[in-house]
Parts: C-alpha cells; sequence; structure tokens
C-alpha cells in the first residue's frame, strides 16, 4: 500500500511540475510584454491612428499587423477617446497570464489587464483581458492582440486642480 502511495504522490509531483512550467514564462518575454502591449494600446485623443500606430508595426507579423489595423478601424475605442478627450493607461499582471495553447513556434496567451481611461475630471477604471498570439522565440511577433474589456467600469471624478482633497470623518 505505500508502494502505491508513493508512486501515486511521484506522479502527482511531475503533474504538478509540468502544469507549472507549461503556464511559466519566460522572464524576456514578460519584459517584452510589459514594454510594448502597453506602449500600442496607450493611444491618447492628442495622437493621430495613422502615425502613432506605425513605430510599432516592427512587432507584429504581417498578418497580426493587417488583422490590427483592421480592428483599430472598426474599434469604437479610437472614437470614444478622442470625443471625450481620453488618455488610456494600461498594466498588464503577467504572471496571472494563461497559456492557451503552445506550439514549439507560437504562443496563445490571456493576460490580464487594468486599464485607466483618464480625461482632465475623471479617470474611468476598466478590468480587461488581453488575448495575443505570438512567436514563441525573440524576436517576438504579435499574430493577433484582441482586448475584452470585463465587468464593470469604476469612474472615478478628479477634482478640479487647486482643489484640496480631504478625507471624512
Amino acid at each position: 500500500m505505500t508502494m502505491i502511495l508513493k508512486h501515486l504522490m511521484l506522479t502527482l509531483t511531475l503533474l504538478i511540475s509540468s502544469i507549472t512550467q507549461a503556464n511559466s514564462l519566460d522572464p524576456s518575454l514578460i519584459h517584452w510584454l510589459n514594454q510594448t502591449i502597453p506602449a500600442i494600446l496607450s493611444f491618447s485623443f492628442k495622437d493621430q491612428p495613422t502615425t502613432y500606430w506605425k513605430p510599432y508595426q516592427k512587432h507584429f507579423s504581417k498578418q497580426g499587423w493587417s488583422s490590427f489595423t483592421l480592428a483599430l478601424q472598426h474599434a469604437n475605442t479610437i472614437k470614444m477617446i478622442q470625443s471625450y478627450q481620453l488618455s488610456p493607461i494600461i498594466q498588464l499582471i503577467p504572471h496571472h497570464a494563461t497559456n492557451l495553447h503552445n506550439t514549439p513556434s507560437s504562443l496563445h496567451l490571456k493576460i490580464p489587464a487594468k486599464i485607466t481611461y483618464a480625461s482632465e475630471n475623471k479617470a474611468i477604471i476598466q478590468k480587461a483581458l488581453i488575448e495575443i498570439q505570438l512567436s514563441s522565440k525573440a524576436p517576438f511577433l504579435i499574430d493577433a492582440l484582441i482586448l475584452q474589456h470585463q465587468g464593470s467600469s469604476k469612474i472615478i471624478k478628479i477634482p478640479p486642480r487647486g482643489c484640496a482633497l480631504r478625507t471624512l470623518p
């Protein structure tokens, strides 16, 4: 009986180890994600869409760039950002990323994020999920990038400049 239990524990340990390794991301990939994705998605109302994203084309495969620019043309996010004069701030949580499907040459990840759309007098905080498909080795190239807002937004009113904030008792 103890031999079976030892074998079962060893099998369970190996299984947990393989799952942990499958879901852990390379530190260079985490660094790249933290630098690149927020920069790509941080389009401000002051920016011109056609010129803003051009420098980021190098991070996409041909197919990825084509689908990204097509999605931008159809997204209402750009219109909302420009209409309400918002500036989004993207914070990724790559350590909580989920590997959806990996091959030797590509990764398919879901990465939780927090997006703060800030204007002069308010901020809208929105949880989001970024789904990304990219090459598994550096230089990382994006094949697909999808931003999905999650749940409800939290709106924070920002007091006018010069007003002091005070905490009520």
